[in-house]
């Protein structure tokens, strides 16, 4: 049975996480206020003791202020556009610019971990003529970054440019260990 590329090798779409930014929202939802009450305080005289009830109320309705404000303002965000296409004929990214690149014109791929607990991802696409495009797969949806990596890498090594054999006879030991894929 026979297979086509197209069924073994389809268009993936994946979106813009929503939770990095519910998670902004309710940080600053709960700062802020408390920053605003700490500045009224600070101006006004401590002896009134009704700033204790009246502090605590005031925090909690700005907050919910605040949290329905930004809410209204997260709902005006795009997540259903892909941030993240792989198809046959390259990668599309659709994040903060527009990045179109073809298999053909990038020669290797590689996945990087940063940060303090490992937070940031990164897959580093090096071109053929030059240059790296690094492109954040930290906040994609609906997989992890790793494996995410692991379908872009297989997108690669099928679609990609293959090395160019010359006539003579050469030894390359990254052929058969798999040290450049790391």
């Amino acid at each position: 049975m026979k297979t086509g590329t197209s069924v073994d090798f389809p268009r993936l779409e994946f979106k813009r996480s929503k939770q990095p930014y519910h998670l902004a929202i309710y940080a600053i939802s709960a700062i802020l206020p408390a920053l605003a009450i700490k500045a009224i305080n600070a101006v006004l005289t401590p002896a009134f003791w009704i700033i204790a009830v009246v502090g605590p109320i005031a925090w909690c309705l700005a907050a919910a202020g605040c949290l329905i404000a930004l809410m209204k303002l997260l709902a005006r965000m795009d997540f259903e556009t892909p941030a993240f296409v792989v198809e046959p004929d390259g990668v599309t990214v659709l994040q903060h610019r527009i990045l179109v690149l073809s298999w053909g014109s990038v020669s290797k791929v590689k996945f990087h971990e940063g940060g303090q607990f490992r937070q940031t991802k990164v897959i580093a696409f090096h071109m053929a003529e030059g240059g790296t495009e690094m492109i954040d797969v930290s906040y994609i949806a609906g997989i992890s970054a790793k494996h995410l990596f692991d379908t872009v890498r297989a997108y690669h090594r099928k679609f990609g440019a293959q090395p160019a054999t010359g006539g003579g006879a050469s030894y390359d030991s990254t052929t058969w260990t798999g040290l450049d894929d790391e």
